[in-house]
């Protein structure tokens, strides 16, 4: 009975701790496949390859398209969950780069994630149903991707009731949520899984061609390799020492590395400042490699080359 009552009070307190876990920040942005049929992309070449680019700033301008963020993100509002607004973000990245110059080499859609600083992105889609003459129907498709990885960590499609006129945020509030529950539950349980078990990123280390040294040369005073100090820097930083790694004379990559999600002042931690200690490190006079330069690639990969 004593064995009973005390497994049910840790079932009480891990719900109830689950219940005041911070929530992820969310940003709600149009589905790539919804702006490609639209119309709202550049036609970009690439080494002579054309490629389609969802155009963000193109799509803003559809009026459907901001009835549906609104409504949605309303919907995440009322359940708690912190928003950030892709318009505003879209202008601030404008401003800064009218301000500070821009020189750097980095997509669309990184710019946004990094700018805004959303732990998730929900990327919505929709479909009209004309069920009968003038009585429409609307079937919502939601993805949420996490910012870092790119990986989808939960999805659901919500039906709304018929109506005889197309009010996204009406019919959005009065559709069955019986899907939409569970799937903002799933993004509760991504980031307690991300809070307790670290959040997930990526590096790749390269060693530039003309560089003095290589990652199977000793650096520092106990004369380790190169590539072990920054193995050895990894399963003491990261959390349980989880991650993986691939490696070579001149390439390091390490993925899956789980970071966590906070430092000791509160501030989210992202790969580049995750990685920038060990940079720091490396440059110091211990192992005098002055030349590591840290190049963001996004919110969860940084690519560290060392000269």
């Amino acid at each position: 009975m004593k064995r009973l009552f005390l497994a049910v009070l840790c079932t009480m307190f891990s719900v109830a701790a689950f219940a005041q876990a911070k929530k992820p920040t969310i940003m709600v942005v149009p589905a790539d496949q919804w702006c490609l049929e639209n119309g709202y992309y550049d036609e970009v070449n690439e080494d002579g390859i054309i490629k389609q680019v969802v155009n963000y700033e193109k799509a803003l301008y559809d009026r459907s398209l901001n009835q549906v963020i609104i409504a949605m993100g309303n919907e995440m509002v009322d359940r708690n969950f912190p928003l950030v607004d892709l318009n505003a973000t879209i202008k601030d990245i404008a401003l800064n780069a009218a301000l500070d110059g821009d020189d750097v080499k980095m997509s669309r859609i990184d710019r946004i994630l990094n700018q805004a600083r959303a732990d998730i992105m929900l990327e919505v889609s929709w479909y009209i149903n004309e069920t009968r003459p003038d009585v429409f129907s609307v079937n919502f498709n939601i993805k949420a991707m996490d910012a870092y990885t790119r990986k989808q960590v939960a999805g659901c499609d919500i039906f709304s009731k018929e109506s005889s006129n197309v009010d996204f945020a009406m019919m959005l509030k009065q559709a069955n949520t019986n899907s939409f529950s569970p799937f903002c539950d799933r993004l509760d349980m991504h980031f307690a899984d991300m809070a307790q078990n670290g959040r997930e990123v990526s590096f790749d280390f390269v060693i530039k061609k003309g560089a003095y040294i290589t990652f199977e040369d000793e650096v520092g005073s106990n004369g380790d390799y190169l590539g072990d100090v920054i193995y050895d820097w990894f399963q003491g930083a990261t959390v349980s020492g989880r991650f993986s790694s691939k490696d070579s004379e001149y390439r390091l990559e390490y993925t899956q590395v789980r970071i966590p999600l906070y430092d000791d002042r509160g501030r989210a931690i992202d790969a580049r400042r995750f990685i920038n200690p060990l940079a720091k490190m490396l440059r110091s006079e211990e192992y005098g490699i002055s030349n590591v330069k840290v190049i963001t690639i996004g919110l969860g990969k940084c690519r560290i080359e060392i000269e």
